[in-house]
């Protein structure tokens, strides 16, 4: 049987009961109904092993927790395929041996066929707290694929908050809190990356400036969201407090935008920034999740290791 990722949802008008994203290869209408309950209605016979015996699990990364959790599988003898969205993410695990990646950003359908293709017998799913949709995306697909699924979840610290501090649930709601509260000679500082960009559309462009990484497709999403080009400062952080002291500084900012990233995402360091600077924080609130630790999931890995052999 051949299986052809299709990127438009063919199946909805021509097949029933069958997921979005796959085209196979049949003669019938019979036929590809037949297949499609073989991939999504019957167990998959997962073996779940490269040519070499090694059990293969993808790790969704592009995040601090990703590499550390990809090195430790790979310590542990296992296959492992990391897939992130972009080159940095690639560079960060370029010290790590023995393990596959793969970049580009993934939709639903995508992420579907990546875990079917691939024979994957485990998935974890250590992308950003905040990427709740393709955390979403990643669920339903080992679900349905029936791939067993672990979420490693960012620990959560206490972090001292200036008093001054406003709590948002979006960065939608951020821009819409900033229109009713900045005075004429106020600017914002935003640091919840590109994606985000075009949620802050509505502030007039020489009173807001923006911190990215410094990739293509993040300056096109900044230019296309009509951030002016010298308000766009690169960097690939997390920075330390005087790293942000000095942006805030050189921005004139009297608001600063961020997500709460935890240590691992410098949280810390910019509320230590903006107390300093007497700088408004609009912090978005990290999503509620469900999940392990890192050091619950390499104890669970290394039991499944240990009984394998």
């Amino acid at each position: 049987m051949h299986i052809y990722f299709c990127s438009e949802p063919l199946w909805t008008s021509v097949l029933e009961g069958c997921v979005a994203g796959f085209l196979v290869s049949a003669t019938s209408k019979a036929e590809a109904r037949a297949i499609s309950r073989e991939i999504y209605m019957e167990p998959r016979p997962v073996q779940g092993k490269d040519k070499d015996g090694k059990v293969k699990i993808l790790v969704f990364g592009g995040t601090t927790e990703g590499r550390e959790i990809a090195d430790a599988l790979a310590d542990l003898g296992f296959e492992v395929t990391v897939s992130v969205a972009t080159e940095l993410g690639r560079d960060e695990l370029k010290d790590i041996a023995d393990i596959e990646v793969v970049v580009g950003r993934k939709s639903a359908d995508e992420i579907a066929a990546m875990l079917w293709t691939g024979d994957y017998k485990y998935c974890v799913d250590a992308t950003h707290p905040y990427a709740t949709e393709v955390t979403e995306n990643i669920k339903a697909a080992c679900r349905k694929l029936q791939i067993s699924y672990d979420r490693l979840k960012r620990e959560e610290e206490q972090v001292e908050i200036p008093a001054n501090a406003v709590y948002v649930n979006s960065a939608r709601e951020a821009c819409v809190y900033l229109l009713g509260h900045m005075a004429q000679a106020d600017t914002v500082f935003i640091t919840t990356g590109a994606k985000e960009a075009r949620e802050f559309a509505d502030i007039l462009p020489e009173h807001r400036y923006i911190r990215v990484l410094p990739t293509e497709e993040s300056q096109r999403l900044c230019a296309d969201a009509g951030f002016l080009a010298d308000h766009i400062l690169t960097g690939h952080g997390p920075f330390s407090k005087e790293e942000n002291v000095k942006a805030l500084e050189e921005t004139g900012a009297t608001y600063l935008v961020t997500k709460d990233g935890g240590k691992t995402g410098g949280f810390p360091e910019k509320m230590q920034a903006a107390e300093a600077c007497d700088v408004v924080p609009i912090v978005i609130r990290r999503p509620k999740e469900e999940g392990k630790t890192m050091e619950q999931l390499v104890r669970k890995f290394s039991r499944i290791m240990e009984m394998m052999e």
